[in-house]
């Protein structure tokens, strides 16, 4: 355990992977060693580029079961919850990735990185009041916390409630003018306004309290810039790349002021390390591209800014696929499956191997009869999470109303392999089992289910 824990942390996962397998087999039962393999498929998913490959899908399904497992033998598991939350987070089940962030925050109130996630989790759920709130008691138990800071602005950005958001910082600074945070909070709004007299007032004031506040020198960089001066924005700059030298957003900056003083080596080194760190952001490429076509390597220059048009494709191809998935359940909810089969398979086009939508596609050609589809959807879902307990189940409720009762009652039973108490599940095999004659059995799952709260006595099968 101790040595796959050493090789996962050095990024050596493939590795780790056999030393985890190796202490189970020691184990079976290990909480720690099944969160830990858990993790570390994470991290295999988190490297992974190919987002839509059946390679990552398992990688997730791997990590979902273990990490499940692991809650399963400890519910008290430390960071148990938050690594739930980012395997939902990355998967993009946004309402199970708010779940666990919040019971995450809920068990350690005390943790920045926790309210951190849980805004993150919120703010892609557009639910902008709480993840705002959220970042807020991140940055009140962090002051130095970078990305809760950020994460605030793109939040306030997103919401557009920086006018709103003004009155409430200045508000506060006013209250507990000896407060750093409440100066740094106001002079971000206030740079974000373009107020930028006030903003460096703020910012100063903020960093004569805590002079190592890396985001108040990363926004004064852009205010110094923004007012044409140069040198001082490089300076501030560089004092954040010193402070928090794995921030691209920082280094980016420092290439920008470097770009505009013609100074291309220094910005390509500046670069290049925020490439390290970030190497999917399409603006990166595009000042490289700037750089080799200004020092005449025009077939480099073509290079990254093809790199650039794929990765903006990319952005607006995973936006556009985020609202036809959210179109397409918002529609099934509403009872309206051919709307959500149409928005569903628009998704499909852009990444056909998505494990959640082909589930979500399952449902809504099988209430719109379309069987034979509707069980294709759902055994490609299956192949992405073959662990999932809700796939096998709503695949057994599909083929139950196509009166393939053995395919239907296999499917409960697979459910019930992952999930032993799940109660609807034990609910409908019961019934299933009832129905073809099988009473002791059946009756005992029915049992079951009504000792979870599930499977009222005449409740017929869904």
């Amino acid at each position: 355990m101790a040595y796959g824990t050493a090789l996962s942390d050095q990024g050596q996962l493939t590795r780790a992977l056999i030393q985890f397998d190796l202490a189970l087999s020691l184990q079976p039962n290990n909480p720690t060693v099944m969160g830990d393999r858990g993790l570390t498929f994470l991290r295999l998913a988190l490297a992974n580029q190919d987002r839509d490959s059946i390679a990552w899908y398992r990688q997730l399904s791997s990590a979902q079961e273990s990490l499940t497992r692991a809650l399963q033998l400890d519910p008290e598991l430390p960071e148990i919850h938050g690594d739930l939350g980012r395997l939902y987070h990355l998967a993009g089940d946004r309402d199970a990735a708010v779940r666990e962030f919040r019971l995450e925050s809920t068990l350690h109130p005390d943790s920045a990185e926790a309210w951190n996630n849980l805004g993150t989790a919120l703010g892609e759920a557009k639910d902008y009041d709480e993840a705002i709130a959220s970042y807020e008691k991140a940055l009140a138990l962090d002051l130095q916390c970078t990305s809760c800071l950020l994460n605030l602005e793109s939040a306030i950005r997103s919401q557009d409630s920086r006018v709103a958001a003004l009155a409430r910082y200045k508000g506060q600074v006013a209250q507990s003018p000896g407060s750093p945070l409440a100066h740094l909070l106001y002079g971000m709004v206030l740079t974000a306004d373009y107020q930028d007299d006030a903003a460096i007032t703020e910012l100063d004031t903020s960093l004569r309290s805590v002079p190592d506040l890396a985001a108040a020198h990363f926004y004064l960089g852009n205010l110094e810039r923004h007012r044409g001066k140069r040198a001082d924005a490089e300076a501030q700059y560089r004092k954040a790349v010193a402070l928090e030298p794995r921030r691209g957003e920082f280094y980016e900056g420092l290439a920008t002021i470097l770009l505009e003083q013609n100074r291309d080596q220094e910005a390509g080194e500046a670069l290049q390390k925020a490439l390290a760190l970030e190497p999917n952001t399409p603006s990166l490429h595009y000042k490289l591209a700037q750089i080799f076509q200004r020092s005449g390597r025009i077939a480099q220059a073509a290079y990254e800014r093809e790199i650039t048009d794929r990765l903006e494709r990319a952005d607006q191809e995973q936006a556009q696929l985020a609202l036809d998935v959210s179109l397409g359940i918002g529609s099934l909810r509403s009872g309206k499956p051919a709307d959500a089969a149409y928005h569903l398979r628009a998704a499909l086009a852009l990444a056909p191997n998505h494990p959640e939508t082909n589930f979500y596609l399952g449902i809504a050609l099988s209430q719109t009869g379309d069987t034979a589809e509707s069980f294709r959807a759902f055994i490609k879902a299956l192949v992405g999470r073959p662990d999932s307990a809700e796939f096998h189940y709503n695949y057994g409720i599909a083929l139950w109303q196509a009166s393939r009762a053995e395919a239907a009652i296999e499917q409960f039973r697979r459910t019930l392999q992952v999930a032993p108490d799940h109660p609807m599940a034990h609910c409908a095999l019961g019934m299933a089992l009832v129905s073809r004659g099988d009473l002791q059995e059946g009756q005992t799952e029915i049992a079951r289910a009504q000792q979870l709260g599930a499977c009222a006595e005449h409740v017929p099968m869904p």
